[in-house]
């Protein structure tokens, strides 16, 4: 249960990281503001650090080919590296448990509620996301 709810703070953290690069050489693409609708989410520094977008939160990102590796300064349990890619500018992430799989998508930039609502239903989803649940919606 303490597992679920780990990936549940990862998931409201960071929302939608999922598959591969796809060709980029370096994690470089991550670094910026990553919103759901108006909501900032996370903003992922340079300096392979994390802020959650209310600053109750903060740790370390790192990435390794297609697995994003995140540590939390306000969690004593380990968080398990997640696949994520970069699609046509946004951030894909995809989080597993034992019995789910959860493919969440980060925007680059805010948009009202009415415009993400268009955009998660015109949006074409990576493959990263094929067999899981999207939790690309606000």
């Amino acid at each position: 249960m303490r597992k679920i709810a780990v990936l549940l703070v990862l998931t409201m953290v960071f929302g939608s990281l999922a598959g591969c690069l796809e060709g980029e050489d370096d994690d470089s693409s991550l670094v910026g503001d990553w919103y759901m609708a108006d909501e900032l989410i996370v903003v992922l520094k340079e300096n392979g650090t994390w802020t959650s977008g209310d600053g109750d939160d903060n740790g370390t990102w790192s990435v390794d080919g297609d697995m994003i590796s995140i540590t939390s300064d306000d969690s004593v349990e380990e968080i398990p590296p997640a696949q994520f890619t970069v699609d046509d500018g946004w951030f894909w992430m995809l989080i597993e448990s034992d019995d789910d799989k959860m493919c969440i998508g980060y925007s680059p930039n805010s948009m009202t509620q009415e415009e993400w609502d268009e955009k998660m239903n015109t949006i074409t989803f990576p493959s990263l996301c094929d067999g899981a649940q999207t939790a690309a919606q606000n």
